[in-house]
């Protein structure tokens, strides 16, 4: 049986100076050591084929971005909602590694040059987005008949591929 806080870390062959350490948290219950490799297996597996294709795969990118502030709209109780790209990262599965929170930051920038999302303040910790239930893509997240209504040129593939994996 193991306990909450339980540690296990994973040298990766390749690389050994890197490692990666899961900690088992308190939402996920007390469990076997099985289930934590069985957890932990899963997490490198989905961090490590995520973080691959990603810095190739500049449309995976907007796609895993755009599709999980997307989510987070549609999760959002009130009429507006605040995020940093590390936050919109976290939430797509994708490691907060500065090289693709600066990919990100970039998506997110994109999307506010169309009027989608707001700068909400810039300090030096970074920027903080905003979304209001104003905005078309708020709207498109809640009610996904209106996706259309996104059509820009910038999110043009994003949107089709929304729409097929329906998101």
């Amino acid at each position: 049986m193991l306990w909450l806080g339980t540690r296990a870390t994973y040298y990766p062959p390749r690389s050994p100076d890197a490692r990666i350490t899961y900690v088992l948290h308190p939402h996920q219950g007390e469990g076997s050591v099985e289930s934590l490799f069985f957890r932990m297996r899963w997490f490198l597996t989905m961090t490590l084929k995520n973080t691959a294709s990603l810095y190739s795969d500049y449309e995976e990118l907007k796609f895993l971005v755009v599709s999980a502030l997307m989510d987070l709209i549609r999760r959002t109780r009130g009429n507006m909602i605040t995020f940093t790209s590390k936050k919109v990262a976290v939430h797509a599965g994708l490691p907060p590694q500065p090289i693709l929170l600066t990919l990100v930051k970039d998506v997110l920038e994109n999307l506010r040059k169309e009027g989608l999302i707001k700068r909400y303040k810039k300090t030096s910790h970074g920027v903080k987005y905003m979304v209001n239930s104003k905005s078309p893509l708020w709207k498109a997240a809640k009610d996904r008949r209106l996706i259309a209504t996104l059509e820009t040129p910038y999110l043009k593939p994003v949107l089709a591929r929304i729409k097929k994996a329906g998101r």
